[in-house]
C-alpha cells in the first residue's frame, strides 16, 4: 500500500491515533511504515508532490481555523505546509466524496 492510500485508510476508519512518529518514520499501526519525507501522489497546482509528513500534519489539524493552522505550521521547524487542506480533506481523505483528478498524480 502506498503512503497516501494508507493515510486515507487510517483517516476514514478513525485510526489516526494509531499512526506513530518513530525516528524518521511514520508507523501505521503494525501494518505499514514509511519515511516521513516520502513524497505522495498528492500534488500542488505547481505539480510539486507533498510529503507524508505535510499531509499528515494537514489532516490532523484540519479542524483549526485558517490563521491558527498556518500559525501552527510556522511552529513546526521542519516544514511549512502550503497544502490546500480543505481540498485535501474534502476531495481525497473524506470517504464518499468525489476525487479531484487534478490533484492526485496518476489519475
Amino acid at each position: 500500500m502506498d503512503p497516501l492510500s494508507a493515510l486515507r485508510d487510517f483517516t476514514t476508519h478513525g485510526d489516526l491515533f494509531k499512526i506513530l512518529h518513530v525516528g524518521d518514520e511514520f508507523w501505521f499501526g503494525s501494518d505499514y511504515s514509511f519515511p516521513h519525507a516520502t513524497e505522495t501522489a498528492y500534488c500542488s497546482k505547481q505539480r510539486n508532490l507533498y510529503t507524508l509528513e505535510t499531509l499528515l500534519f494537514s489532516v490532523t489539524h484540519h479542524h483549526l481555523k485558517h490563521t491558527n493552522y498556518f500559525f501552527c505550521t510556522m511552529l513546526q521547524s521542519s516544514f511549512f505546509s502550503k497544502t490546500n487542506r480543505a481540498q485535501l480533506y474534502i476531495n481525497y481523505i473524506v470517504p464518499n466524496k468525489r476525487l479531484s483528478s487534478t490533484k492526485i498524480k496518476g489519475f
